[in-house]
């Protein structure tokens, strides 16, 4: 279990207004939220799983700036790889397939959240260690 070190100001990012996105053929709506939307989300999600919420939030905060689209409508997705996506920078080739067996939609903003909470509490933070140098300073691990 992880506990928060240092606090972050991870609330003071705000989202542009959406626009609807296509994926695969078919309109997605997407809805514009701040970040403090988000940080709410990540926290019921976590609360619900039963994960570390401030883990999650670091998690969040490096991988994309809390951030499910860019500023035209898209879905964020990874500078090093663009099968990464969303929030919490989901690989749709190793994780699309479950997550929809699931029931969650890692394009959207619920999707992305609710199927890292599924990762963190199966694996915790090992899905995001390449990313460890940016949250591991405010998350000290147990």
């Amino acid at each position: 279990m992880a506990t928060l070190i240092a606090a972050t100001n991870i609330s003071s990012t705000t989202i542009p207004n959406q626009a609807p996105v296509q994926e695969s053929g078919r309109a997605v709506q997407t809805v514009s939220a701040p970040a403090g939307t988000i940080i709410t989300m990540i926290r019921e999600a976590s609360g619900k799983f039963g994960v570390d919420e401030n883990l999650a939030l670091e998690i969040a905060r490096c991988e994309s700036t809390m951030r499910q689209f860019d500023k035209n409508g898209n879905v964020v997705r990874g500078l090093v790889n663009p099968k990464d996506i969303g929030i919490f920078q989901i690989n749709e080739d190793y994780h699309l397939t479950q997550s929809r067996k699931l029931g969650l939609d890692i394009y959207t903003t619920r999707g992305n959240i609710e199927y890292a909470m599924t990762l963190i509490k199966k694996s915790g933070h090992a899905p995001w260690s390449s990313s460890e140098p940016c949250w591991g300073d405010h998350v000290a691990m147990k």
